[in-house]
Parts: structure tokens; C-alpha cells; sequence
């Protein structure tokens, strides 16, 4: 301390009020907190947007939309200005960016989201106007979606739950008229080797998840590197998931030893899949002898807890799990038969197909955007 300075020590009634003015703050944050931690909000039902789902090509955007999608990008590259938290963008808008123009409407925004950096995400949020909410569909009106205001904590134990970011006010009331809204946001899973998981825990290559920077408008993106796009769309069952899938192709950013990696983690996928599928037919076949009926059947395979999630969520599965029965019931009930029909009836090899279908279409488009290339090269050096 320099010489003639002193040390100023604040009195206790100033502590005391000081502590008392933090403490009326904060018990007024939680208030309003508690008081707007459940809100409501429409279903999307924006019909010239959602039509495009019915066809194989996205709509061809207005210049309105443009102007909007392009607000919405430069919105998002500001929210996390300055902010260490590892993101990256999902879906289509990647090929769009990687493009340089839109390859259509893009309806979302959504984001991959380091799990551990949720706490920094929160506060990253807070500062410029948004928060982390749970959506889930109102027990009593189809047309609304329940809103729950959460910490972080919560939000990454939320069990298969819609993960979201919203806009709020200054009393974490949910501002519905800001164009970037009600964010997706899935979180990366990783295993205890620091390893990203796709479906079915399958590891994926670490360095899908290492984002991928792009200056937009004087705003910095993260992007998803293309091969985790790809594997994703290949998933994907949407109309133009395989029109995305072949712009994205076309773009040139994936090499063939990209599909080849994508190639070998589906054969991984398959390998999973089929593994748990027989570990349940098996448990389900010890508890079907010669005399089980049709019904007795069905309710041994819906008392396996993945089969009964399944038809909880798709009320077709019911009508296709009561003819797997019949079937199986017409037979000697083996566990060879419950085997053989219900690959057949769920029709497991063929979706393995046409994956690895999807997945031969994707390197004969690489391999013609390079042959493409080769040849513009070649003409080029011509002139």
C-alpha cells in the first residue's frame, strides 16, 4: 500500500446492508425464475415452410427468407462472440454456409454442444439474452409445447428430453417475437476415452466434432466437418436427406476417404444392431414354449423394455408386432423361427441396405465432383 493511502474497511451496518440489498437481488432473480420456470408456446405450424417436408427438394428461399436466415446466422455468431464454449452447427444450414448460397428454407437452427460446457453456455446465454429450457408436448393441448426454464445441470440429465435455447426478457419470460428462436440443441455424447458416440453408442472419429471456423458476414460460424453431416443425413429419413446429401457431395469438401470412414461405421452400426437384436429374441424365445398362443407371443416380446418404448412412441408397431406373433405362432415357436421372422418382419437386413445403399451413392458422387474437377483442371491448363 503506497505511503498516505489508507485501507478503507466498510463499517458492519454497511456490510450488513450491502448483504441485505444482494439478498432481496437474489431472492427477487429466483422469484421471477420460479415464477416464469414453466411457459407455453404454439407448435410450429408454419405451413409454406413445413410442406417442403412432403417433397425431395427444399423450397427455394424468398429474398425475405434470405434476409432473415442471413439475420439469424450473423444473431448466432454474436451470441457466442468472445466465448469458449465448443459448438457447431447442425444439419443442412452447414451445406448452405459451406455453399456460399442456401440450398433451400431452412426452418431450424440447431447446435451440437460439448455436455461439459453447459455451465459456460449458461452463463455465455444469459449475457445476451437467452437460456436453456426442456420442450415438452402440453399434457392437455396437442397444438402447445411446455416450456421449462432450467440450469444447466438439469438440462444435461434432462432424460430423452427436447433440448432447447429461447430468447428470453429481462425477467426470463420467453420473447416470442425474436426471429432467432427456440434453438435445437443436441448434446455430444462422449465415452470414458473422450470418444464422440452416433447411434447405438457406435464411436464416431474425434475429429468430426472439431468445429470447423467460417467467416459469414464478418461473423465467425462453427461448423460441422462434412463427414458428420453426411452420417447424420444417411440417417436421416426425410425426402431430401438424399438431395442434401448430394449437394453436399457435390460442394467437394468430402473426400473418399471420408465416405470409406462412413462406410466403416455403419458396418459397426449393423454389427450393434444385430448383436442387441438377437440378445432379445433370445430372452424373448425362452419364454415361448410349444404352447403359447398368439397373444402370450405379443405380450412376451412387449415386456422387453426397448420393444415396449417402440410402441409406445409408433402405434404401427403394434399392428406389426400382432402378425410377427401370428407368424410365429403358426410355426414350431424355435428360437431359430422367432429369429428368422422377426428379421424378416422387422425388415432389419433391408434397412441395413439401403443405408449401405446410401453410402454407394455418396462415394459415386465424390468420386464424380473429383473426376469433375480433374477435368476443369485439365482444360484450364489447355487454354
Amino acid at each position: 500500500m503506497r505511503e498516505g493511502i489508507e485501507k478503507y474497511t466498510p463499517s458492519e451496518e454497511e456490510v450488513s446492508r450491502t448483504e441485505e440489498i444482494m439478498t432481496a437481488e437474489q431472492k427477487a432473480a429466483s422469484e421471477t425464475r420460479e415464477r416464469f420456470k414453466f411457459q407455453e408456446r404454439p407448435q410450429f405450424l408454419d405451413e409454406s415452410v413445413t410442406e417442403q417436408d412432403k417433397g425431395d427438394v427444399r423450397r427455394t428461399p424468398t429474398s425475405e427468407e434470405r434476409e432473415s436466415m442471413d439475420n439469424n446466422i450473423n444473431r448466432l455468431g454474436k451470441i457466442f462472440e468472445g466465448s469458449d464454449v465448443r459448438w457447431q452447427l447442425d444439419g443442412a444450414l452447414n451445406i448452405s454456409l459451406m455453399k456460399g448460397d442456401y440450398i433451400g428454407v431452412h426452418k431450424d437452427v440447431d447446435l451440437s454442444i460439448e455436455a461439459d460446457d453447459l455451465e459456460k453456455l449458461d452463463d455465455q446465454l444469459g449475457r445476451n439474452g437467452y437460456g436453456l429450457f426442456l420442450s415438452t408436448e402440453h399434457p392437455t393441448d396437442e397444438t402447445k409445447r411446455q416450456m421449462e426454464r432450467v440450469g444447466a445441470q438439469q438440462f444435461r440429465e434432462a432424460p430423452k428430453t427436447h433440448l432447447m435455447i429461447a430468447a428470453i426478457d429481462e425477467q426470463e419470460k420467453i420473447k416470442d417475437n425474436e426471429t432467432l428462436n427456440y434453438i435445437d440443441v443436441h448434446l455430444v455424447k462422449r465415452d470414458n476415452e473422450g470418444n464422440p458416440l452416433g447411434h447405438g453408442e457406435i464411436k464416431l472419429p474425434t475429429k468430426w466434432y472439431e468445429p470447423q471456423p467460417k467467416e459469414y458476414q464478418e461473423t465467425e460460424i462453427s461448423l460441422s466437418h462434412p463427414a458428420k453431416i453426411a452420417y447424420f443425413k444417411i440417417h436421416g429419413t426425410r425426402p431430401f436427406d438424399a438431395t442434401d446429401l448430394r449437394m453436399l457431395a457435390e460442394i467437394g469438401n468430402l473426400s473418399t476417404e471420408d465416405v470409406d470412414e462412413i462406410g466403416q461405421v455403419f458396418e459397426q452400426e449393423f454389427s450393434q444392431r444385430r448383436q442387441t437384436a438377437e440378445a432379445i429374441l433370445d430372452r424373448v424365445s425362452a419364454n415361448i414354449t410349444p404352447e403359447t398362443s398368439a397373444d402370450g407371443i405379443y405380450n412376451v416380446f412387449a415386456n422387453e423394455p426397448m420393444i415396449a418404448e417402440r410402441l409406445q412412441r409408433d402405434e404401427s408397431a403394434k399392428e406389426v408386432l400382432k402378425e410377427l406373433a401370428k407368424r410365429i405362432s403358426e410355426t414350431d415357436k424355435s428360437s431359430e423361427q422367432v429369429k428368422q421372422l422377426s428379421f424378416q418382419i422387422f425388415n432389419i437386413e433391408k434397412s441395413f441396405d439401403d443405408q449401405r445403399n446410401k453410402v454407394a451413392d455418396l462415394r459415386r458422387w465424390v468420386e464424380d465432383g473429383i473426376k469433375l474437377k480433374e477435368l476443369r483442371r485439365s482444360l484450364d491448363l489447355e487454354k
